[in-house]
């Protein structure tokens, strides 16, 4: 079975995935850093929504196409497994991160965290927010590794 193109389909998803998350914590997270408590809470309802239709459809992608790259592996070709491995528990651990932390954070946001808390939990944000971005680009970095191996 020649999986290839599926190999970039999933390197250029967890690449994008990887960029977007970098973007969002050079530019992004320090913009909101600098707003007012309450400049925050109300912009969050506007660009929650538009941000969440962007970063799904990466989210899921970059996660999922890397695991199913490295389940055709197992299955079918057993080169570069292990690259492919690596970057396929990044994709995990990233799906770990949205549901153990960001869902809940996201939705403090959404239902009117108050004035005084909005710094402490977006700081702790930006803090996992950092730790799931260096998970995602080392899921990227693994998974152009395996195509080097190929």
């Amino acid at each position: 079975m020649d999986i290839a193109f599926f190999e970039m389909l999933a390197v250029t998803a967890s690449g994008l995935l990887a960029g977007a998350l970098v973007t969002e914590a050079c530019v992004l997270v320090p913009y909101w850093k600098t707003m007012s408590p309450d400049e925050f809470l109300r912009l969050h309802p506007t660009l929650a929504p538009l941000l969440f239709r962007f970063y799904a459809p990466l989210t899921i992608a970059g996660t999922m196409l890397p695991l199913a790259a490295c389940a055709l592996h197992w299955a079918f070709e057993p080169t570069s497994l292990l690259p492919w491995l690596l970057s396929a528990a990044c994709g995990i651990g990233l799906i770990g991160f949205y549901f153990g932390f960001f869902q809940d954070a996201n939705r403090q946001f959404e239902e009117g965290t108050s004035p005084t808390e909005v710094s402490i939990v977006l700081s702790k944000w930006a803090k996992m927010h950092q730790a799931r971005t260096v998970v995602a680009v080392l899921g990227f970095i693994f998974a152009a590794l395996a195509l080097q191996a190929v």
